[in-house]
């Protein structure tokens, strides 16, 4: 039996980890053929490698490169970066059309790859649609692949609505919550010894688990928002594990500012935590920065967490999540009113994975139809222009 080919876009370890339970599913299918689509933030070693760290295994699944590797600082790196994408995914697509293809989230990349497939008609298959996050391009990305995309898996009935209210079509909205908790079920907490072997220092408390993004909605201070973070947190850890931003603009500026406490007794930067990342976060006592892992991720793992600034505004939050605007004072107390809560009994939610899996083998090999726009309510009987001529002439007089 010839197996159906589809693909799993994943350009960073942002979405390669919450994608690796899925993958793994995927893997197992009987009746797919798997290929991994990566480029700018991954090249083929790397990805292979990430997953390897996330404990799946893909030597067997084809990978392709749909543009080199690129250090994105600043719009113009993205816009660079894009258009190599869109070409990568162009002759991907020439090469060997896929049954269908999987992307999550709100990664600026997803903008160059999405129209590619979509005029291919490759059935797409997008999760974590429908959410908010207000203080990044993330907010329109997210959107935008929604209307490009044919079927939705969310995380929660709220993100459904939304999905629906974009005109989405009910039967393709899809609730599986969110797959990147299938990874904390299972995962240990890091023990003293591994901790020292990691990171080369003795683990200290409070553990403080720290990463920062730039607001990339504009009109923040990136290098303002990461200096009140990073200061907060050196106060009061014991150690800080600082792990760098992902390739979006401001990336720059963040890095500075992690360089200026790099060399602290307390802090120990990482460019990614890769797989080591769940296992530290069920021993951390604490999160701070600005990522999602903060609000969705930590609150299922009992630990609290502070979010500071715009950039989640509007994500649903989990328990035990500070929010909090990007003031020294205001972050230093919410770090503290966190550390004083204590970690929390962790959350089991139901597996996302085989869910999602399940809607991409279903997707898999099925035409595309045109989209019809669904609308949230009947619309107002529309008028003819007779008529509003008429009314407007009565107004008149």
């Amino acid at each position: 039996m010839t197996r159906r080919p589809v693909v799993v876009v994943t350009t960073s370890r942002a979405d390669l980890g919450p994608l690796s339970s899925v993958v793994a599913q995927l893997l197992r299918d009987p009746v797919l053929r798997v290929e991994l689509w990566t480029g700018v933030g991954l090249d083929e070693a790397g990805l292979r490698q990430a997953f390897l760290d996330e404990g799946v295994d893909v030597t067997e699944a084809r990978v392709t490169e749909l543009a080199p590797q690129h250090d994105v600082r600043d719009p113009g790196d993205a816009a660079t970066a894009g258009a190599a994408l869109a070409a990568g995914t162009a002759a991907a697509c020439a090469r060997e059309l896929p049954g269908a293809a999987l992307v999550l989230g709100d990664r600026w990349e997803l903008l160059s790859i999405l129209p590619a497939l979509v005029l291919a008609a490759v059935p797409v298959v997008h999760v974590h649609g429908g959410e908010v996050t207000a203080g990044a391009v993330d907010e329109r990305v997210r959107h935008a692949v929604t209307k490009l995309a044919d079927e939705h898996c969310v995380a929660d009935e709220d993100a459904a609505r939304r999905v629906r209210q974009l005109g989405e079509h009910p039967d393709r909205v899809h609730v599986t919550g969110a797959p990147g908790l299938d990874r904390l079920r299972n995962a240990p907490e890091m023990s003293d010894e591994d901790f020292l072997r990691r990171f080369g220092r003795a683990m200290r408390r409070p553990l403080v688990l720290c990463t920062v993004h730039p607001e990339t909605a504009g009109g923040s201070d990136v290098a303002a928002l990461s200096r009140t973070v990073l200061r907060a947190v050196v106060d009061v850890a014991g150690v800080a594990v600082v792990t760098h931003p992902g390739q979006d603009a401001g990336r720059g500026a963040v890095l500075s500012e992690i360089a200026a406490v790099a060399d602290l007794d307390n802090v120990v930067v990482v460019p990614s935590l890769g797989g080591d990342y769940v296992r530290l976060l069920r021993t951390a006592d604490v999160v701070v920065g600005n990522s999602s892992s903060g609000l969705i991720e930590a609150p299922a793992a009992g630990v609290p967490s502070v979010d500071v600034g715009d950039r989640q505004r509007g994500r649903r939050a989990g328990p035990g999540v500070f929010r909090v605007p990007a003031r020294p004072a205001a972050v230093r107390g919410a770090v503290q009113d966190a550390l004083r809560r204590g970690r929390s009994r962790t959350a089991h939610t139901p597996l996302a994975a085989p869910a999602i899996a399940a809607r991409v083998r279903n997707a898999s090999g099925l035409p595309t139809t045109a989209k019809e726009f669904v609308d949230a309510a009947a619309p107002a009987a529309v008028r003819t222009a007779d008529e509003l001529t008429t009314t407007r002439g009565r107004d008149v007089a």
